[in-house]
Order: structure tokens, then sequence, then C-alpha cells
């Protein structure tokens, strides 16, 4: 069966298949929708002070004519701060010829991405090693060694570069191979772009063929 490519995602990190996805298809279940949004903050803050508005009440009162301190200008919409892309997908497994190998393995990777490595006290030092990449990403170093673990998709025709997973929720299918293992599954997957939604990531987010 011939599956088309708007249904298939991919997802790669450090350059290569995540590991445990090779040669499986990864099926995009709904359809795709992006979130972008924007934050905007009034020009003056809090508007004009009440002491000012008191005097021009009080002006009006005493003098028969006043203002009010306030002016359609102090709330003008000024930028703040716009959040990654976001993008919410369920995806799905289905056995063709090994329950484990097509279905277990991927799953288990995806899931994984929101989360932490145990860590090697003598290779990283104590504690958790934080999913995603490192912060040296954020000044465009590029240190095979030290840069964590990089992130990339396709979603259908959508291709982002640089991405995390904040959460993964799998499901598994109560109908079983011989092995005892899931002959399906589905990980809805929430998926954050690594740095802020830009006019430019939205150009070059397509297919790049």
């Amino acid at each position: 069966m011939i599956i088309p490519r708007g249904k298939r995602v991919e997802f790669k990190q450090n350059g290569a298949l995540l590991p445990g996805t090779e040669g499986v298809d990864i099926l995009l279940e709904e359809d795709i929708t992006l979130s972008l949004n924007s934050e905007f903050g009034d020009l003056v803050s809090g508007g004009a002070s009440t002491g000012l508005s008191m005097l021009g009440s009080l002006s009006r009162d005493i003098l028969g004519f006043g203002f009010s301190g306030q002016f359609k200008q102090l709330g003008f919409q000024i930028w703040q701060k716009t959040q990654p892309l976001s993008i919410s997908i369920t995806v799905a497994f289905h056995m063709q010829t090994n329950a484990y190998t097509d279905v277990v393995s991927p799953t288990r990777a995806l899931i994984k991405l929101p989360l932490p490595d145990d860590g090697n006290a003598e290779e990283n030092g104590i504690g958790l090693i934080p999913p995603g990449p490192s912060i040296i990403e954020a000044f465009g170093a590029d240190n095979q060694e030290r840069s964590g673990r990089r992130i990339s998709c396709r979603i259908g025709f959508i291709r982002l570069p640089g991405i995390i997973v904040t959460e993964a929720e799998p499901t598994y299918s109560k109908e079983t191979d011989q092995n005892g293992w899931p002959i399906f599954s589905k990980v809805r997957l929430q998926i954050r772009t690594l740095f802020t939604a830009t006019t430019s990531l939205i150009d070059q987010m397509g297919y790049d063929e």
C-alpha cells in the first residue's frame, strides 16, 4: 500500500532518524492545526493616574470645564512577545509483521522525547539530563558532543527544523499478538518550535526540494 506523503510523519535526532523509528511508518491520524500567537500590551501601563483624573473632575465641578485624564492613545497596543509555534498531532503505529518492532519500539521512542535522561555521573555529572538541546543552541553553537538532543520533524508537508516535545500521551490497543505485544498504538504529541515563531519560519517550513 502506498501511503500519501501528506500522512507521513518523521522525527530526526541529531540529523539521523530517531532511534527506534527506522523503517517504521509513522502515520498522521488527524488534520494539522498550527497555533501562532503574540502578546500585546497598553502603551502606558495602567493608563492615566488616579490623581490626574480626580484633578480633571474637580476642575469640571468648580470651573465648569475639565478633562478626564484618559486618552485613547494610552491604550495603543504595543507588541510584547511572540510565542513559539505549537502544534498538536496524533500519530499511529500498526503491526505489519512484528508487533514489537512495528508498534512497541517506535512508540517508546516517541514517548521518551519529553522526558529527561537518567544521566551518567562519570560523563555528565550528577542529576538528570534535560530533554531537548543544550542551551548553547540559543547562541548558534554547533558542538556535537554538548548539543544535547536536537530534534526536528516533518509532519505531512510541514518541516520544522528545531523542536521540543512537551507532552506525549500514548494509547495502546487491547488486542495483542501471540507474544502479548499490542498490535496498534497511537500517540498524542504536543510539539513546540525551539525558537520564537517568525514570518521566516512560516516561509521555510514547507518541503525544501
